[in-house]
C-alpha cells in the first residue's frame, strides 16, 4: 500500500502476528462497548440497567430493542428475524435485564466483526507490515467504524458487517458458496447486508490478482440471486404472523415510548414507511448538506486507504453504488456511511498486492495521518449524520429546526392507526406527555 505513515520492510514474526490479531479481537469490541464499560466501572453494574442514561449510548436503544423483538421462535421465518432470535437466546439465559441483553448482543456482534478483520490483516502482515499496521490504526481511530457503533446500542449493523467481512475471507479463499451464504445470512438480520455485500463481492472479483477466473463473476451473482429468491419464498411460506401481529409484539416488548412505536411502524408498514422516510428527510433543510458530506467522507477514505488508481472504479462499485441506493430507501445516512467505510476497508485490505509495496513520499503519508486525526476530532458518526461536527455546522447554518427530521405525524398523520392494539389504543404511547420515561427494563415487560 502506498504512502502509509508506518514504515517497515522487515518480515514480522509469529509473535507479532499473534499480538496484532489478539489486540484487534479484544480491543475493537472494547472500543465499541466503551460507554457501557466506563459506566460500569465508575458507577457500578447497576448503572447499566435503564435506557434513560444517554452516557450509555442508548439514545436509540428502545428503537433497536423493538426491531429485535421479532424472532423465528414466535413469528416463523420472518424478515429481519435473525437478530431477534439471537437476542431471544440471551433472554433465555441468565440475563433477565433487557439492557444487559442488548449490551451482550452488542459486544458479541463486535467480536463477530473483529475476528475476520484480524484474519485479513494477519494475511497481509507477512508481506506488508506497514500496510497492516496502518489499516489496524484506521480501525481503531476512524469515527466511522467502532467509535460510531459505540453510540448505537443494540443495532444489528456490526453483526451484518461481520457477515460481510467473513464473506470476504471466504471469497479470498475461493469458496464462493460460503461467501454468498454469509452475505445472505447477514441479510436475515437486515437487508443492508445484501445491498452492500453483492457490490463488494463483484468489485473484488474484478481485481485481477484477487480473481483470475471469469466464471466466478457469473457464478457469484447467480448464487446470490438464487439465494435471495429462496429466502423470499421461504419467508412468504413460513412467516406465521401478519404485520399487525408483529407490531403488537414490538409494542409488548417494552414500556411505551415514541421510539418503540416508530420501530413497530417502520418494521411493519413496508412501502408506506419508505415514503414516510422520504418525507421526513426531504422536509429537513440540512438533508442535502448531510448527503454531500457523507459522499465527501466516503471519497476521502479512498485516499486514506491508499486505493490504487486502477482500482478506483471498483472501489466506487463497492462503496458508492450501495451507499447511493440505500440512501434512496432510508434516511439513516450516518449508518450507511459506516457500512460504506466497512466496505472500503475490506476492499482495501483484500486488494493489497505486489504493486502496493512501492514506497512513496513521506509528505503524503503524514498527510493521511493528519486527515484521519481530523476526522477523529470531528467526533463519531451518528445514525442520521456523518459526524457531530457536520451536525453543528448545519445547526449554525439552518438552526435547530433545519437539522431535525420532519415528524412522523406530519408525514403520515394516521401512522399510529397501523400499530395500535385492536380495542386498546391506550397502549400506544402519548408522545406529548412522555418525553423522558425512566423505565427499568426487565424481563417483566
Amino acid at each position: 500500500m502506498n504512502a502509509l505513515p508506518i514504515s517497515s520492510r522487515q518480515r514480522p514474526n509469529a509473535a507479532l502476528t499473534g499480538v496484532l490479531a489478539a489486540g484487534l479481537i479484544v480491543g475493537l469490541p472494547v472500543l465499541a462497548c466503551r460507554k457501557f464499560i466506563k459506566a460500569a466501572v465508575l458507577n457500578g453494574p447497576q448503572s447499566c440497567q435503564t435506557f434513560n442514561d444517554t452516557a450509555l449510548g442508548a439514545a436509540n436503544a428502545a428503537y433497536n430493542l423493538g426491531v429485535l423483538a421479532i424472532n423465528y421462535q414466535q413469528h416463523g421465518f420472518i424478515r429481519r428475524g435473525l437478530g431477534g432470535t439471537i437476542l431471544s437466546a440471551l433472554h433465555q439465559s441468565s440475563l433477565s435485564n433487557c439492557v444487559h441483553q442488548l449490551i451482550v448482543f452488542h459486544f458479541l456482534s463486535a467480536v463477530w466483526l473483529a475476528i475476520p478483520m484480524a484474519l485479513l490483516l494477519r494475511a497481509i502482515l507477512t508481506e506488508n507490515r506497514r500496510c497492516a499496521f496502518w489499516m489496524a490504526a484506521v480501525l481503531f481511530v476512524s469515527p466511522q467504524l467502532f467509535w460510531g457503533w459505540g453510540s448505537d446500542l443494540g443495532r444489528t449493523d456490526m453483526f451484518t458487517s461481520g457477515c460481510l467481512a467473513w464473506a470476504v475471507v471466504g471469497l479470498l479463499r475461493r469458496n464462493d458458496v460460503v461467501a454468498v451464504a454469509l452475505v445472505l445470512v447477514g441479510s436475515l438480520a437486515h437487508e443492508s447486508a445484501a445491498i452492500f455485500g453483492l457490490p463488494l463481492m463483484i468489485a473484488l472479483l474484478l481485481v485481477p490478482h484477487v480473481n483470475r477466473s471469469r466464471s466466478r463473476l457469473l457464478r457469484v451473482p447467480v448464487l446470490f440471486a438464487i439465494g435471495c429468491v429462496a429466502i423470499l419464498i421461504a419467508q412468504d411460506i413460513f412467516t406465521t404472523v401478519r404485520p399487525r401481529d408483529v407490531a403488537q409484539a414490538i409494542l409488548h416488548s417494552q414500556p411505551p415510548s415514541l421510539l418503540r412505536d416508530l420501530a413497530a411502524y417502520m418494521t411493519t408498514t413496508g412501502t408506506r414507511s419508505i415514503i414516510t422516510s422520504w418525507c421526513q428527510s426531504l422536509g429537513r433543510a440540512a438533508t442535502p448538506f448531510y448527503l454531500g458530506c457523507t459522499i465527501v467522507i466516503a471519497a476521502m477514505y479512498a485516499w486514506l486507504l491508499a486505493i490504487q488508481r486502477v482500482n478506483l472504479v471498483k472501489y466506487g462499485l463497492a462503496v458508492f453504488l450501495p451507499l447511493g441506493f440505500i440512501s434512496l430507501l432510508a434516511i439513516d445516512y450516518g449508518r450507511w456511511l459506516m457500512f460504506a467505510t466497512v466496505n472500503g476497508w475490506l476492499f482495501a485490505v483484500a486488494t493489497v498486492g505486489p504493486a502496493n509495496r512501492t514506497a512513496s513520499g513521506n509528505l503524503v503519508a503524514w498527510g493521511r495521518l493528519v486527515v484521519l486525526a481530523a476526522l477523529f476530532a470531528m467526533k463519531p458518526t451518528t445514525v442520521f449524520a456523518p459526524n457531530r461536527f457536520v451536525e453543528r455546522v448545519a445547526a449554525l447554518i439552518w438552526g435547530k429546526e433545519g437539522t431535525e427530521l420532519r415528524s412522523a405525524d406530519a408525514c403520515d398523520p394516521k401512522w399510529r392507526t397501523f400499530i395500535a392494539f385492536r380495542g386498546h389504543p391506550s397502549n400506544v404511547s402519548d408522545h406529548r406527555r412522555e418525553r423522558n420515561p425512566r423505565w427499568r427494563m426487565s424481563s417483566d415487560v
